[in-house]
């Protein structure tokens, strides 16, 4: 098959779960979404990283919305139809992000794997189904300060998994209990980890 406009061998495709006649394709730095039906790209991400793109995941709940990761460290989520810019982006890793993963149920919750042995839950409530606001940066825990108020949830990484000791590759939501997912690193080591009881 043909890569179109990608300059680059292609690395990985999806399926849209949203649209049956349409797939994401990345190749190179590029994310491109393609129309089945007249086997043209309808949207073309031609930097969506400044290194190659790892993987992507379409979010489940808002049709337009996508994820995307790559050797450069980054997480950066898109509306398709404003493909210009991504609309958030952050760097939870220190080395490639392999793979990333909306839960199935609760989209705002998002897994990522990397090269540097970490796994790290996010949680990315204001662009989520039920989010209702923006947030200009990614919260990082270590800069919050306790002021003895409560605060609103924000977008941060709520949890880094240390329980690998070689390159995370891959990672799965499980289709039963929306709270489990699962791990696998280079040295064939699988995990089954659970979200923190504060989500």
């Amino acid at each position: 098959a043909s890569s179109g406009g990608l300059r680059w061998p292609l690395a990985g495709a999806q399926w849209n779960p949203h649209h049956p006649d349409s797939a994401a394709v990345w190749a190179g730095q590029g994310v491109s979404l393609w129309d089945l039906r007249s086997m043209k790209a309808s949207v073309s991400i031609d930097a969506a990283h400044t290194m190659p793109v790892r993987d992507i995941d379409f979010n489940p709940n808002r049709p337009h919305y996508l994820v995307s990761t790559g050797d450069d460290g980054l997480v950066r989520f898109w509306d398709l139809r404003f493909s210009s810019a991504p609309l958030l982006e952050y760097s939870p890793h220190s080395s490639w992000v392999w793979q990333v993963k909306f839960n199935p149920s609760h989209d705002r919750l998002v897994l990522t794997t990397s090269a540097d042995t970490t796994v790290c839950l996010a949680r990315v409530l204001s662009l989520s189904a039920g989010g209702d606001t923006f947030s200009e940066a990614f919260a990082s825990s270590s800069s919050e300060t306790n002021t003895g108020t409560s605060k609103e949830p924000v977008d941060e990484v709520v949890e880094t998994f240390t329980t690998h000791e070689d390159s995370v590759y891959g990672a799965a939501w499980s289709q039963v209990d929306p709270w489990i997912f699962a791990t696998v690193s280079y040295d064939g080591r699988a995990t089954i980890n659970s979200v923190p009881r504060a989500e």
